[in-house]
């Protein structure tokens, strides 16, 4: 997919991957750049990669669920917050997110962009299961 699209910048979730591992399967990419998140256990891992020719990206936060960067591509004034999502399942990891996109939004005042997996149903006619 890397070599017939040639992207600037490539988002990863659900890698399951982290840490040194994680380092050691992206510095084999054609990417100069890269953001990982800690898995817990063989769950969760977010990925940001990109070519630092052509977008600038600055890391701001990150925990096992989010990633937050401000992106400037190179032939652009303009700066835009990107932030990645792949939400806990359970409510107290939901609250905890839902507090730092609260306080990086206040702290950047930047267009942006959000790629999410908040892992919520819209219709409750759609779980199955228990309650977390």
């Amino acid at each position: 997919m890397v070599k017939d699209s040639s992207p600037d910048i490539l988002i990863i979730t659900e890698t399951r991957i982290g840490g040194d591992r994680a380092k050691e399967i992206t510095d084999r990419l054609p990417f100069d750049g890269a953001i990982h998140t800690d898995t817990i256990g063989y769950a969760d891992g977010l990925w940001i990669l990109w070519n630092s020719v052509t977008v600038e990206v600055t890391h701001l936060a990150s925990i096992e669920q989010e990633i937050h960067a401000m992106v400037k591509v190179d032939n652009s004034n303009i700066s835009w917050l990107l932030s990645i999502v792949y939400a806990s399942p359970r409510f107290r990891g939901k609250y905890v997110l839902w507090n730092n996109l609260e306080i990086v939004v206040a702290n950047h005042n930047l267009p942006g962009v959000m790629m999410k997996d908040f892992n919520d149903i819209l219709k409750g006619a759609k779980k199955f299961g228990v309650d977390l």
